[in-house]
């Protein structure tokens, strides 16, 4: 299980970066980006998720009902995961197109 920790530990501290870009750039005003709250508000769910697995996973004393809850909240994150990954390709992509970003400042600005 180490393998496994070491990878969420690794998928935190990236993540920890990227959400503090995220969060800065939610906060220029006049920029509206719908689809960035949206992804804040899934990924942090999804962290709390996942946190309460791995507390569950090493709790010393898991029962067997612990164990078939911490499958059914694996299929959870599993699910997510996908949304998650995709959704910050995405936001990424917008966020080089420069144009659309223009775009972006123009129609806020205009409210």
């Amino acid at each position: 299980f180490v393998f496994s920790q070491d990878i969420v530990t690794s998928h935190h501290k990236l993540m920890t970066d990227v959400a503090l870009l995220l969060r800065t750039i939610q906060k220029i005003e006049n920029f509206e980006f719908a689809a960035l709250n949206n992804f804040l508000t899934k990924y942090k769910d999804y962290s709390e998720l996942l946190n309460v697995i791995i507390k569950v996973v090493l709790s010393e004393d898991m029962s067997a009902e612990s164990g078939r809850i911490i499958n059914e909240r694996l299929e959870s994150v599993k699910e997510e995961t996908n949304f998650i990954y995709e959704e910050l390709i995405n936001i990424a992509a917008v966020a080089r197109d420069e144009v659309l970003v223009q775009e972006m400042f123009k129609s806020r600005r205009s409210m």
